[in-house]
């Protein structure tokens, strides 16, 4: 048995019916692309996506001078669908525009308190000064109001 001209391996023959293995015959034909045809389905019962590979292959019986006609065979395959390198760096470059963002607002915030801090200063010591020219009046005027006495 020959399947687009190499021969099968683990043939198992029985009264009326040949048995072969196809040792992932669509993984060792990746070359061989005219005859194979990549298709994107949707997700299975898991959510997973899956991309089905089709191949068409020729099959032939050779039984000592006798040579079968050719039979045209489709084989189909499911493989998981994996990340392309665009998602991946578009990803990358979403997280680092993430984190600048992130270290922009920290730094923004850290600014702003030290702001309100010196401002909360600058107003406490000018209540400490009109409180000092008060207490200054006062004493002014008790001791003014001691002497008359």
């Amino acid at each position: 048995v020959f399947l687009d001209d190499k021969l099968c391996d683990n043939l198992d023959v029985s009264d009326k019916i040949i048995t072969c293995d196809v040792p992932d015959l669509l993984a060792q034909d990746a070359v061989n692309s005219s005859k194979r045809k990549r298709r994107q389905s949707d997700k299975d019962n898991k959510g997973n996506n899956k991309s089905t590979i089709e191949k068409e292959v020729v099959i032939t019986v050779k039984l000592g001078n006798f040579l079968s006609e050719p039979i045209l065979a489709k084989f189909v395959q499911e493989v998981p669908v994996k990340g392309n390198i665009m998602g991946i760096v578009g990803a990358c470059i979403a997280g680092g525009i993430v984190v600048v963002f992130l270290m922009f607002a920290v730094c923004l915030l850290h600014r702003r308190r030290l702001q309100q801090k010196k401002q909360f200063k600058h107003i406490m010591l000018q209540e400490m000064e009109r409180i000092e020219i008060r207490l200054a009046e006062e004493c002014k005027q008790v001791f003014t109001e001691l002497q008359t006495d």
